[in-house]
């Protein structure tokens, strides 16, 4: 967690002292001044938002077309082979990834949840969900 926390102060200070954010803070005649500060404006929001919310629990949904990967990338991000990948299109229905003393994998029609015993699948203190 300590981190993230660095990761993200360190993006944030970049994007804080960038030369064209100082550039923008003089009373230099820029065209379209206001538009560009908006953009600048947006990524440090985000950090902002990332930064308040750094112990929050975070939930991902991945979507895409066929056959685009989203079972190799959830595969890649959770380090287990979860989500079938084939040449052909395998997974058809959607899959929860969530933490679990012991693995586990209960299906039902539309949602596949497995549980596994992964330290960053757990839940923090600051969680306002819990697991069914």
């Amino acid at each position: 967690m300590e981190t993230s926390k660095k990761n993200i102060y360190e993006v944030k200070e970049m994007l804080l002292k960038s030369p064209i954010r100082e550039r923008l803070t003089h009373e230099f005649v820029i065209p379209y001044k206001d538009m560009i500060v908006k953009q600048i404006e947006k990524p440090i929001k985000g950090i902002k938002l990332l930064e308040k919310n750094k112990d929050k629990q975070l939930k991902m949904v991945i979507v895409g077309e066929v056959k685009c990967g989203k079972s190799s990338l959830v595969n890649a991000l959770i380090g287990n082979e979860v989500s079938e990948v084939d040449v052909l299109e395998a997974t058809s229905n959607i899959i929860e990834v969530v933490y679990g003393s012991d693995s586990y994998t209960k299906k039902n029609d539309y949602i596949t949840k497995i549980g596994l015993n992964i330290d960053y699948l757990k839940k923090n203190k600051y969680s306002r969900y819990t697991r069914s």
